[in-house]
């Protein structure tokens, strides 16, 4: 037994060289360095480069303190490895001829890539070349090069496990993501999808944590759905044509600067068809609506300013539907303010949107009902608050509408604006206000309550208007 530092060696024999700076050791060899453990037949090691060559060795290093369950798979504790020759090159460096990775712990492990040459940094990654993915002992897939993130975070960038499957719809399935750790706070995967019956798709994952009230996630899909003949048709697909769809999932809130506020969603897809064909979740599979909005929210100066923009479609079948949301809507509006020193109150809310209103069939528009309006009304409110129990709050505001269309005698919609304007005035009377409170026995215990009457009267009168 030899120690040295962080570092012990094992060994039945062991022949030291001090000039040189070399062991060599024979005979169950094993070799310590912190939590990593390598076995093996004989060892020659450099004492000064602290680097050498195992043969025929196999060895154990700890990746993390316990399995993490991950959307490709758990991410296990232990990584095993093992070669005919493992060549020491740095601290945590190994590079391994003709051997093998895994990170499993069974007796027969449930898979393993083997390689003629592999590249292993311990706290890093495994790089492996001209390598063969097996599954229970059995060879899989021919891999030219994989690479399996090590670290304890894991965040490194590489090639994830890859995704075998098969269904009927869809056929065999080979899935290869490749995850991208960007930075601390944001993360990408893509992933190729090989489908043996349905073609082949693409798929990009993005996400992002910047603080925690900004964050977002978006998926793209891009499916080429191959064309199925009616040779080729049996009892789960008929016959189709080959087409490309796109589908876009994900939300976003955002922080922006002069406490502005960003929020975005998305659920849309191009193909109804190929949306319930493929998918497994089974709200999305049914479901017979797209949509995407987008709002910014904030206040500037004394006024408060909302933006929103939204689109929905409700199919009705495969290729007609119905759609509608505004294209944008601006919402301004003035807080209540004094006027100058005077008892009087002036607010003020404007609003513009385009409202959205289409039938379609076969990217055909039938109808559109759409059109825009503008709406303002400012408000005057002058408050009598002089008496307590005697409150009386008279307000007078003037509506102004506009609208691009207007419905002709016949119902039909023409493109025709129309306008309307009125006034609306109103008094508001609270009181007299009379109360009481009652105290009940108990003790500590006892309880109080208070008893209101307060009565109150509107009085209301809009101005008459001849296009009601």
């Amino acid at each position: 037994k030899i120690d040295c530092d962080d570092l012990q060696l094992f060994a039945n024999q062991v022949d030291v060289f001090y000039v040189d700076g070399r062991i060599l050791a024979e005979g169950d060899v094993l070799f310590v360095s912190g939590p990593n453990r390598i076995s093996a037949d004989r060892l020659d090691f450099n004492t000064k480069t602290k680097t050498g060559t195992f043969y025929n060795a196999s060895g154990m290093t700890v990746i993390r303190d316990t399995t993490q369950p991950g959307p490709y798979g758990s991410q296990e504790p232990n990584a095993y490895f093992w070669g005919e020759e493992l060549h020491k090159t740095g601290p945590t460096t190994y590079k391994i001829v003709r051997g093998g990775f895994t990170a499993c712990v069974q007796p027969t492990p449930r898979w393993e890539v083997a390689s003629g040459s592999m590249t292993l940094n311990l706290d890093d990654y495994v790089l492996l070349r001209n390598s063969v993915f097996k599954v229970k002992g059995v060879p899989l897939l021919y891999l030219p090069i994989f690479y399996y993130p090590m670290e304890e975070d894991d965040r490194a960038t590489g090639f994830l496990m890859p995704i075998y499957g098969s269904g009927t719809i869809k056929g065999q399935q080979i899935s290869a993501p490749f995850f991208w750790a960007i930075g601390r706070s944001h993360d990408a995967t893509f992933t190729y999808d090989w489908f043996s019956k349905a073609g082949n798709a693409y798929t990009g994952e993005y996400s992002y944590v910047l603080s925690p009230g900004s964050s977002g996630n978006a998926t793209f899909n891009l499916l080429n759905e191959k064309e199925i003949t009616a040779e080729e048709a049996d009892d789960t697909q008929g016959p189709r044509p080959g087409r490309k769809a796109y589908t876009l999932t994900g939300s976003l809130v955002q922080a922006l600067p002069r406490g502005f506020r960003a929020q975005a969603s998305a659920n849309y897809f191009t193909s109804l068809e190929t949306q319930q064909r493929y998918q497994q979740d089974v709200f999305q599979a049914t479901t017979r609506q797209r949509n995407f909005d987008a709002a910014l929210t904030g206040n500037w100066s004394e006024l408060v300013i909302s933006a929103r923009a939204d689109r929905r479609d409700y199919f009705d079948t495969a290729n007609t539907l119905t759609r509608t949301g505004s294209l944008p809507r601006i919402t301004i509006s003035r807080g209540e303010r004094p006027i100058g020193r005077l008892p009087i109150y002036f607010g003020a809310t404007g609003e513009y949107v385009n409202i959205v209103r289409n039938r379609i069939a076969d990217d055909v528009e039938l109808s559109d009902q759409g059109l825009s309006r503008f709406d303002i009304s400012p408000t005057v409110r002058i408050p009598f608050t002089r008496w307590p129990f005697l409150t009386v709050n008279t307000s007078v505001s003037w509506r102004g509408t506009y609208w691009t269309e207007s419905l002709n005698a016949a119902g039909e919609q023409v493109e025709e604006a129309l306008g309307r304007r009125y006034f609306d005035f109103q008094s508001r009377i609270t009181g007299p206000v009379f109360n009481r409170i009652f105290s009940t026995p108990g003790g500590r215990f006892a309880e109080r309550y208070k008893h209101v009457i307060e009565p109150t009267l509107t009085i209301q009168r809009v101005t008459a208007f001849d296009i009601f």
